[in-house]
């Protein structure tokens, strides 16, 4: 069984350096309610949506920056998925109350913990002080025993157009969808709409096109337009040494969102289309030249013969050498 301490790391992810004397910045603190079995990826994609939150303030000087805590019944190591344990807060730590928001995790241990009245007592509390919680996945199962005796529900994560989802939408999709809609509604309250869409599409831009009413708008023609500019620029370039992150900066887009919508527009990833395109000239010139291996993989952006045989060989199923006899034979060469 792995077992790490997440605390360190992922707090250390979402800290920001303290900003100059002169600007007290306003702290969010955010917690995760975590469950034996409960998602591990879902666990770090929410480190990952509020560290890439607090890079952005950094970089734009907003005043706003988030501290995340792992908080479960009784404190010390939840086992994940995957058997990966994460060291988590008992609910009688000092710092267990007086959060912005709280997300109540997935996981079969969730189901367990709706009869835990102890842990039931506790959310009831933070539900009833205006604390904005997000059950996802099977944490809804928890959090109906919550509100059945909690008298109204303040506003909280369902506010601002985002309602929970059904009960019989808990698959890992939903839970990923449920978590970015919940983070959303925090980060656009504080940083804005357009550093909320940033952020969505640097951590989970597959989730776009089903928030689209959270986010306003669309830029699907705009990221169209710049797949074919990366496209030309890839074709044009393929013969340097260039990476798909670098076709990323030159049309200003995270690498991950760039492969998502080169992959829609073009059909292939930008990796294929990049291989592609030099493919074209490596075949040109190992039929109509008489440039040895080496240096047609170094004029092509390969490196080395040796890669270039490699890659060759697990394209065509042929030696580059073996593909020049055959096809120079073939054009009477």
């Amino acid at each position: 069984m792995t077992c790490a301490s997440l605390e360190a790391p992922l707090t250390g992810w979402v800290q920001v350096p303290e900003p100059d004397v002169h600007c007290t910045p306003v702290t969010r603190r955010v917690a995760i309610l975590l469950f034996e079995n409960c998602s591990f990826a879902v666990t770090v994609m929410i480190g990952e949506i509020f560290q890439a939150a607090n890079e952005l303030a950094l970089s734009a000087n907003l005043n706003v920056r988030y501290e995340l805590r792992f908080l479960s019944a009784t404190g010390g190591n939840v086992k994940c998925s995957s058997s990966i344990c994460v060291w988590t807060d008992g609910l009688d730590s000092w710092h267990c109350q007086g959060f912005d928001a709280l997300f109540v995790s997935d996981g079969a241990g969730a189901n367990v913990a709706a009869r835990d009245e102890r842990l039931i007592a506790w959310l009831r509390r933070v539900h009833a002080n205006m604390i904005a919680v997000r059950p996802l996945g099977e944490g809804h199962t928890l959090f109906q025993q919550v509100k059945a005796d909690a008298g109204p529900q303040p506003v909280g994560f369902d506010s601002g157009g985002v309602s929970e989802l059904n009960d019989d939408e808990g698959d890992r999709t939903s839970v990923r969808l449920e978590l970015m809609k919940g983070a959303l509604i925090l980060l656009k309250r504080d940083l804005g709409d357009s550093c909320a869409r940033s952020i969505a599409e640097h951590v989970m831009p597959d989730t776009l096109p089903a928030l689209s009413s959270l986010l306003g708008g669309s830029s699907n023609g705009e990221s169209v337009d710049r797949v074919q500019i990366a496209a030309r620029w890839l074709t044009e370039n393929c013969q340097r040494p260039i990476s798909i992150e670098d076709a990323a900066r030159v049309v200003d887009m995270s690498t991950r969102n760039f492969q998502r919508c080169f992959k829609m527009e073009v059909g292939v990833t930008p990796s294929a289309y990049l291989m592609r395109a030099r493919f074209s000239i490596i075949c040109s010139l190992l039929t109509h030249s008489e440039l040895p291996v080496d240096k047609i993989a170094r004029h092509t952006g390969m490196s080395s013969g040796d890669r270039l045989a490699k890659v060759f060989r697990r394209q065509l199923n042929v030696s580059p050498t073996e593909y020049r006899i055959k096809t120079r034979r073939e054009a009477g060469i």
